[in-house]
């Protein structure tokens, strides 16, 4: 059933018309963007709380934000350690 359906969507999307020569280009959100949405979700929406986020009062410490011994960085750190 699965397959049917996606042969049924491949074939009406071939029939979509974008009236663009080029595709349009998608935006990366910066770094900074990234890090202010994370700690966002993570911190609330008081305003004590909004003051936090931003860079001077930002705590990079906190490990209840930053987990740096999670297994996914234990590549990174085998790399880093040969060079240190």
């Amino acid at each position: 059933m699965m397959r049917r359906f996606q042969i049924i969507v491949e074939g009406e999307l071939e029939k979509i018309r974008i009236p663009t020569k080029t595709p349009p280009t998608l935006t990366i959100p910066a770094k900074k963007t990234k890090i202010y949405a994370y700690l966002e979700t993570l911190l609330g929406m008081s305003k004590s709380q909004k003051k936090l986020i931003k860079d001077a009062n930002r705590k990079c410490e906190n490990t209840q934000h930053w987990n740096l011994d999670a297994e996914y960085l234990e590549p990174l750190k085998e790399f880093l350690m040969k060079y240190l």
